[in-house]
Order: C-alpha cells, then structure tokens, then sequence
C-alpha cells in the first residue's frame, strides 16, 4: 500500500496522466518524493492548476489509505500507473488513469489482442444477435471482448464472449461496487469470474453522466480496435470510436439498413474511413496480418477431432502437433511455444510433415494439416 496511497491521492486531483503526470515525475521522480516537498512545491507545478491545489490540499493521506481499504475490504484490487501490471496498451494513452480498480482477474494483454465492442442501449434484437456472434466467436479465437456493461449492445457483447468461454472486461463509470444496473448483478458476477470489472472510480462513486465520456477513452484505449454495432448518429459509442483513433486504435463497424436510426452512426463511420466487417473472421484476418498473433482453436467438431495427435509420434512430434493450429505459423512462435531447440523442432516438424499431420507454408510457417472426419 506504500506507494498505492500516493497514486491515490493524485488521481483524487488530476484524475489522469499524460501531460500532468509526466513533467511532475521527471521533475521529483515519484509521487511520494512530490508529497513531501510540500504545498510550496505543489504551487510552482505548472502542470497544478488552482482547482487542482485546492483537492490535494483537502484529500489527505489517511483519506488515500482509507479509501484503498475500503477498496479491499470490498473484494477489490488497484493497479497503479508505475505497477508492471499496469497494462502497457493503456499507458501509452495520453489521458491514462492513474489508477484502476478491478474485481475479478485482470487479463494479460501484453501478448493477447482486446477488441471492444459497444454499441447503443436502447438496441434491436438483432442488433444484440449480431454482437453475440461476434462476441462469442472472437473470444473462442483468443480474443479478449471489452466493454462497458451497459444495456444493449455492451451486455450482449459480454456474454458472447462469456459463451465463447473467452475473457472479458467490463469498464464501469461509477464505482465496482455501486449498485447500477443491479439487475445485471448475475452478468456482472459472471463477468469477475471470466476476466474482471474495471473502473478508474473508487468503491462508493455513484453512477453520474459524466462519468460514462470519461471512461470511454479507458473502453478503447485497452484495446487494439473498437467494434461498433448499432449506433444512433449522436450515440455515445460514437465517442469511443473517436477515442479510438486519437489513440491510433483501428475502428470497425457493422452496416445497417439506411431507414435504421441505430445504423446512423456505423454507417456514418464507415463513410468517414471505419473498416466495414460483417463477421468475425474479418476482425480476425485483420489481427493475424497486423500482429504477431495466432488465433486459439475454437471446440468445433473439426478443430477437438484434430486435436487427436496421430498414433506413434515421438515426444517431440506430439508437443509441436498440440500448439499448431489451422493458421500459419512462424517457427520462432513453435519454438517459443514448445521450448525445443531449432535442431528438435525442425526435425518434429519433419515427422508431422511424413505422416500428414503438419503443412509447411511461406516463410518459415507451419500449420496444422487438415484432416478428414
């Protein structure tokens, strides 16, 4: 908690990092050394304006510490911008938040894509349809589905990826354990235990308008692209497509009929240069081009059939059949997966290659041969 109360206390003045932070830990080197310096040193900050001297004056340490024992006596955790938790992704926004708040467990999305995917409200029901498939396929892929728990389009995009037996993140406007939408408790509980609930506001904040702009730049600045499904021409999620590409994030959309007042907005995103996609492979052959990242099997039929590895394999060949999957594959991804040297795995891969098991592609990639059922 040591270092934890002096993050607290900042974000009780600026809220967010970026411009403000940055020069106040170059300058002292950490919050805590910032602290002690004094109220003298706080006025001289430019990056401090008057209405920000004035909550550090009247948000103490002891409110700091309090504050964050309430959090854990509530079944929560922080991160910190300086934690190595701290997502990377989400660090590098301009308007990072100094703290998170989570309950559940915080995905790794260091290696792992997120897609956030939200939408309007006051949705159609298949609109919620359409979000569930998307959902619910992406994360059978590996992909990690964020979004803000809301009515409508969020909810639906939180239990595709639940059905997809995926990770899911839901970012709140208020705090974790302020009772909005309580009748989505059982959603919200579920979606603790597939990922975490996430919020930059501290246990007790209730659920205000403003709030829900603010932490829609959190929404987007986790994940790689934002997916928007179903949006009136001055929809909210229309704000976090913008987040999006302020923060060099891709925007997807999906079209709409032109007489639909909830297709407006995507179809409006797509004029101005969003990817059209009407399924998830699209997102998917997107994050394989652009990333060094290979899509999780789904439990279709094919995919637990092939998963079988042929009889009489050595050691070797049976641990490279387990990690190859359906899309190419770079050896430098194999050997980091299985851990044999180059010599053991080139010749485990000439083993599955005699017996039809593995294909070689371009480039040094190989694949999971298709097989007959």
């Amino acid at each position: 908690m040591d270092n934890q109360v002096y993050w607290v206390w900042m974000q009780q003045a600026i809220s967010s990092g970026g411009g403000k932070l940055r020069p106040i830990l170059e300058r002292y080197g950490s919050l805590k050394a910032f602290y002690e310096a004094g109220e003298k040193d706080w006025r001289i900050e430019s990056s401090i304006g008057r209405s920000e001297l004035q909550k550090l004056r009247n948000f103490s340490i002891e409110q700091a510490k309090n504050q964050i024992e309430k959090a854990y006596a509530a079944g929560q955790k922080l991160i910190c911008y300086e934690d190595e938790e701290y997502p990377q992704c989400l660090r590098e926004i301009y308007d990072a938040p100094l703290v998170l708040y989570y309950q559940g467990t915080f995905p790794d999305l260091s290696h792992i894509p997120a897609i956030a995917i939200v939408g309007t409200r006051k949705s159609t029901e298949n609109g919620r349809r359409i979000t569930r498939s998307f959902a619910r396929s992406l994360a059978k892929a590996g992909v990690i589905i964020v979004s803000g728990g809301a009515m409508g389009i969020d909810q639906s995009a939180h239990r595709g990826a639940i059905e997809g037996e995926g990770k899911t993140i839901s970012v709140l406007g208020c705090g974790i354990d302020f009772p909005y939408l309580m009748g989505s408790a059982p959603l919200r509980k579920e979606i603790s235990e597939h990922g975490a609930l996430v919020s930059e506001y501290p246990p007790g904040t209730p659920s205000l308008a403003a709030h829900f702009p603010v932490r829609n730049r959190i929404i987007s600045g986790l994940s790689v692209g934002v997916l928007v499904v179903e949006a009136a021409a001055h929809s909210g999620s229309l704000i976090t497509a913008r987040d999006a590409l302020e923060q060099n994030r891709d925007v997807y959309a999906v079209p709409g009929g032109l007489e639909s007042t909830f297709s407006e907005g995507t179809n409006q995103l797509i004029k101005d240069g969003a990817t059209l996609v009407t399924s998830a492979e699209d997102i998917l052959k997107d994050l394989e081009s652009r990333f060094n990242w290979t899509r999780e099997l789904s439990d279709s039929p094919l995919d637990k059939a092939a998963l079988a590895a042929p009889e009489g394999l050595s050691p070797d060949g049976e641990s490279v059949y387990k990690v190859l999957t359906r899309m190419p594959q770079h050896i430098s991804v194999l050997q980091e997966k299985t851990g044999l040297p180059v010599a053991k795995l080139m010749a485990a891969l000439t083993e599955l290659e005699i017996r039809d098991a593995a294909t070689e592609c371009e480039n040094n990639r190989y694949k999971r041969a298709e097989q007959e059922l």
